[in-house]
């Protein structure tokens, strides 16, 4: 490129900006590194994404630069899980943050330490995904992102600097009894008599007290052995609430990460942004300080147009922060059920939780939700069934999904109990005991 050229001193005047304490010398020299073809395939699969400049150290780039200008960096991604890049000033003691770019410049630096040489890259990051360590790149990226950023380390001796390091994964840019007795009519006998008779009646054992030492000591094994059982249910409960719980506690912590993720990407970004300005203020600031008047006036020119860019640059890069809501709740509700002896469900036997779960689920019958006409249906059947309580006629009923038919239980065989009719005896408590005794029914 021509020293003289305005793109020449633009490249010079950023590298020099990202090399404080380095000097850039006056022969140093500058390659033009674009190809249209993958220029414009660039354009076509980045297009909206935030873009940053990256100087990538050529060492690190892995093919000749022949084979980088012809098919870009694929190979690098051949190579390697993931491809880190670092935007900002370059660490001359660590160059060699590559990753996947678009290579526009090529730029050989003859720095007071030695010559090297370094490509400009654009690298279209995106929106970048927060991450502590770079082991967790290896994760896939959620639908959304497209590149990982690098969190530096409080401690981090960078923390004054402005330099940022992004990982990116794709080259074409980088998801509880008593009884009672006869009246005595026995004769009455001396005190000596009845001492003597006592001591030998009671000094045998009675059989009917021991049977029923034995009865009282098999029924309380039967209440240790279901106490046992009781408590290993309810810890088998127990274990799949906590599962449960579990299961709802992380998708939790995903939601609200997903939105804290969101919000920390937008102030990450913005926070980049700030900093590029006050850097390159300062950049200003001291040449405005060491340069005489010529050269600080070819400085200003230059910097005139980094300062139209920062002002046209886009403050965010999707408007996410303000669509991210602290709009998170609990649908559905745990419900601990207990069965009886004959496998009926019984919920909520007491009258405040009976009283509770209408207050709550106005339209749930015994279990399943209901419309505000389905629920009418079935409260008249209910007090149809409280009315007879007997066999009957079938009754026809109109509902949503069409008629259906009641039919009481009997004991002819052709005659089938309906589904609904049956779960509401039961859970009205109407069903009698020789319910066991009644043939198999079906729906009809």
């Amino acid at each position: 490129m021509n020293p003289l050229s305005k793109d020449f001193q633009r490249v010079r005047y950023l590298l020099q900006a990202s090399l404080p304490g380095f000097l850039v010398h006056d022969d140093v020299m500058i390659w033009d590194m674009k190809n249209p073809t993958l220029q414009t395939q660039y354009e076509e699969q980045t297009a909206g994404l935030l873009e940053v400049d990256s100087w990538v150290a050529v060492e690190d780039l892995g093919p000749s630069m022949a084979q980088m200008y012809s098919y870009g960096f694929t190979a690098m991604e051949s190579t390697q899980h993931g491809m880190k890049f670092t935007t900002g000033n370059i660490v001359m003691d660590n160059p060699g943050k590559s990753g996947d770019h678009n290579v526009n410049r090529f730029t050989d630096l003859m720095a007071t330490a030695g010559t090297k040489q370094f490509v400009l890259c654009k690298v279209a990051s995106g929106r970048s995904l927060p991450i502590e360590r770079e082991e967790d790149a290896k994760a896939r990226l959620p639908q959304g992102y497209h590149s990982h950023y690098l969190v530096q380390p409080q401690e981090s001796a960078q923390r004054d600097r402005y330099y940022h390091e992004y990982i990116v994964q794709s080259s074409r840019q980088m998801v509880g009894d008593h009884s009672a007795g006869e009246k005595g009519a026995h004769r009455l006998v001396s005190l000596l008599d009845a001492y003597e008779q006592s001591i030998k009646e009671s000094a045998k054992p009675d059989p009917l007290i021991e049977t029923r030492k034995g009865m009282i000591a098999t029924k309380l094994k039967q209440i240790s052995d279901r106490v046992g059982d009781i408590a290993a249910n309810k810890r088998d409960v127990e274990m799949q609430v906590r599962r449960s719980m579990d299961v709802v506690l992380a998708r939790l912590e995903e939601e609200a990460k997903a939105k804290m993720d969101l919000l920390r990407c937008e102030e990450l970004e913005l926070t980049r942004q700030l900093q590029q300005v006050e850097w390159a203020d300062a950049f200003l600031a001291s040449q405005r300080s060491q340069l005489a008047p010529v050269e600080f006036l070819a400085a200003w020119h230059l910097h005139k147009p980094l300062r139209v860019e920062q002002r046209e640059f886009p403050v965010v890069h999707l408007a996410s922060a303000e669509s991210v809501k602290p709009d998170i709740q609990l649908l559905g509700r745990m419900q601990v059920v207990s069965g009886d002896g004959d496998g009926h469900v019984q919920l909520n036997d007491d009258d405040d939780g009976k009283r509770r779960d209408e207050e709550q689920h106005p339209h749930q019958v015994g279990g399943h939700v209901m419309s505000p006409k389905g629920k009418r249906i079935i409260q008249d059947v209910k007090n149809d069934l409280l009315k007879g309580g007997g066999a009957r006629s079938p009754q026809k009923r109109e509902t949503a999904r069409g008629s259906f038919t009641l039919r009481m239980s009997s004991t002819s065989s052709n005659t089938r109990q309906d589904v609904w009719s049956t779960q509401l005896r039961r859970e009205m408590g109407l069903d009698s005991a020789d319910d066991a005794s009644k043939p198999e029914t079906t729906d009809d």
